[in-house]
């Protein structure tokens, strides 16, 4: 019997966090997990809007990456929000160093994917646990 796997939808800023983006998606498809960016699976043609909507959805984990783009990004923070809004377990992941955090996201505490401090790979580590933990799950608060 196989077991089903954990949808995880990556928000992140095309103009300083996709590096970061890929990797996470290629290692947490290592993982098994179902991995979801938008440069790797929106289809040519699509609406991309509607797309991207449906895979929140269709997503039990969103990794919400904090750059100096995705602060300024509203796409991002509509994507956060709904996450939010929907009851998905949302892990802040600190990208750039020194990013601001948007305020509905202030109170969650985020990993370190700077390299200060921890290793990429001890960093991944503790993502894995925590998604399969079910940990950082929270709902909007209204």
């Amino acid at each position: 019997m196989s077991q089903k796997r954990t949808n995880v939808f990556i928000s992140y800023a095309r103009a300083d966090g996709v590096d970061l983006a890929q990797r996470l998606c290629r290692d947490l498809r290592g993982e098994s997990f179902d991995a979801w960016i938008d440069t790797q699976r929106l289809a040519g043609g699509a609406t991309w809007s509607t797309e991207i909507e449906r895979e929140i959805d269709r997503s039990r984990v969103m990794l919400a990456l904090l750059t100096p783009g995705s602060y300024r990004s509203d796409i991002c923070r509509g994507e956060q929000l709904r996450a939010l809004r929907k009851g998905k377990q949302v892990i802040p992941l600190l990208a750039k160093p020194n990013s601001d955090i948007p305020v509905h996201l202030e109170s969650k505490n985020h990993l370190d994917f700077t390299g200060a401090g921890s290793s990429y790979r001890t960093a991944l580590r503790k993502l894995v646990a925590d998604i399969r933990a079910g940990k950082g799950g929270v709902p909007l608060k209204e």
